[in-house]
């Protein structure tokens, strides 16, 4: 006589965190923060008439 077992851990696949799709989250959301910051210090450098590379008395705020 055969005897059903019930598995002891239910694993439903289709409920189990994606970790690449997570780490692809993460890295959209910190190109968006790098993106906006660019944005910011570019407007910076042309509101001051720096060109980039080039060197000037402006310190560094961070």
């Amino acid at each position: 006589k055969k005897r059903l077992v019930k598995p002891l851990i239910d694993l439903e696949h289709g409920k189990l965190p994606d970790p690449v799709a997570e780490a692809v989250n993460i890295l959209v959301k910190r190109i968006g923060e790098l993106e906006d910051r660019t944005k910011e210090l570019e407007a910076r450098l042309a509101r001051e008439r720096i060109t980039p590379g080039e060197t000037s008395e402006i310190g560094d705020e961070e």
